[in-house]
């Protein structure tokens, strides 16, 4: 793959040790200098960690990321694997949906109005939000902190978290 063509969103993969492989996608592309030499890609892993790649790193990590991919394709049983793979989630998917009070879960995906952290009583603030569900949002700790914040109240009866996306902030 050509610097010139890594775009936002695009997989990577880069091995931190012999035992250490992480994934993840492009998040930022630093490409607009004339020198590719001093081009630089942010990337965010699945696990959540951050890493700025120089055009060496960047070229190792395409390559590292298309040698797993052409692997996984050619496996000979992936079909299955996948197979077993998705039916694995739609049953935690379930057995987590099914935890949740059904007039939780009416509020997943709908617009509302939330008062801000920051308000004080003689000047309260509500912004617009949008109500998410843990599958609403991608794999990794955001929804992990959400499936252990759900068994939390739970299992002490307190109120249910509420995960929101605040209109009009910046997404990092």
């Amino acid at each position: 793959a050509l610097l010139k063509d890594v775009k936002v969103g695009q997989r990577i993969a880069m091995e931190f040790s012999d035992t250490e492989m992480k994934f993840g996608e492009v998040e930022i592309c630093f490409t607009r200098k004339r020198d590719p030499k001093k081009w630089a890609w942010h990337v965010g892993f699945d696990d959540g960690e951050t890493y700025e790649l120089d055009p060496d790193e960047m070229i190792d990590a395409l390559g590292t990321y298309r040698r797993c991919y052409d692997a996984e394709m050619s496996e000979p049983n992936r079909s299955t694997r996948v197979a077993a793979i998705v039916t694995a989630f739609e049953i935690r998917k379930q057995l987590v949906m099914a935890m949740m009070p059904d007039d939780y879960k009416k509020y997943f995906l709908q617009i509302g109005f939330a008062k801000w952290a920051g308000s004080y009583q003689g000047h309260l603030k509500y912004f617009p939000v949008l109500f998410l569900g843990p599958y609403d949002i991608s794999e990794g700790p955001l929804r992990q902190k959400m499936y252990n914040e759900i068994k939390k109240a739970q299992k002490t009866g307190k109120r249910m978290p509420r995960l929101v996306y605040w209109y009009g902030e910046k997404i990092e």
